[in-house]
């Protein structure tokens, strides 16, 4: 198979594209998460180390949690119930 510049200029577009698609949440996140400790630090000076951490992570998992019961599950259930009213599904016996 012979390579031409096209190719491999296309084949390296995509993974490149493929590879931000990877990194960008990630770093996003931890960008995100060292900015709402730095706030913190700023706002409350405490006074025992590590508080500002626990603070971060006990707020992101309330996010996740309301998140999940307020966001995720009414689109699941909704659907859930579209699915389990197509008669195909129907026709393999798993409504």
């Amino acid at each position: 198979m012979k390579f031409s510049a096209k190719l491999i200029w296309n084949i390296f577009i995509k993974n490149f594209g493929q590879g931000l698609l990877f990194v960008v949440p990630v770093a996003a996140t931890f960008f995100v998460l060292y900015y709402l400790f730095q706030q913190l630090d700023t706002i409350f000076s405490f006074n025992i180390p590590g508080v500002g951490i626990i603070i971060i992570l006990v707020g992101v998992s309330v996010i996740g949690y309301v998140g999940s019961k307020l966001v995720t599950s009414p689109i699941f259930g909704f659907f859930n119930r579209l699915i389990n009213k197509t008669p195909i599904y129907c026709a393999f016996g798993k409504c």
